[in-house]
């Protein structure tokens, strides 16, 4: 079982947001909407943390920590690498485990004791 990181899980929240400016209009409060001249004065207050008794994130904060949440939850796919890959080998033994390395870690071939 992987371990979770407690950043991690309390940023899963980020996932919900397409985009900054998405994050930053959900601060925005509908008394913002009827006396503030536009959206981006809205979002210029959100950003500036008044909107939030929490933390409110940067751009760059929001998508290194978004892209964190992505990366664990998805995390990108590593071919396993093969220990005999370029090893000359004149030993026959070593030949021999090399033959059986690729269906021995795929589980094709099982070892038994």
């Amino acid at each position: 079982m992987v371990e979770t990181n407690p950043q991690i899980e309390a940023d899963r929240r980020l996932l919900k947001f397409e985009t900054y400016e998405d994050y930053l209009d959900s601060m925005v409060i509908d008394l913002d909407k009827c006396l503030l001249p536009n959206r981006l004065v809205s979002r210029h207050i959100a950003e500036l943390g008044y909107r939030t008794c929490g933390e409110t994130l940067s751009r760059e904060q929001f998508e290194r920590r978004k892209a964190a949440v992505i990366n664990y939850l998805h995390p990108p796919y590593k071919p396993y690498s093969m220990a005999s890959t370029g090893l000359l080998l004149g030993d026959p033994a070593q030949r021999e485990l090399a033959i059986r390395e690729r269906p021995n870690r795929i589980g094709i071939l099982a070892v038994s004791r």
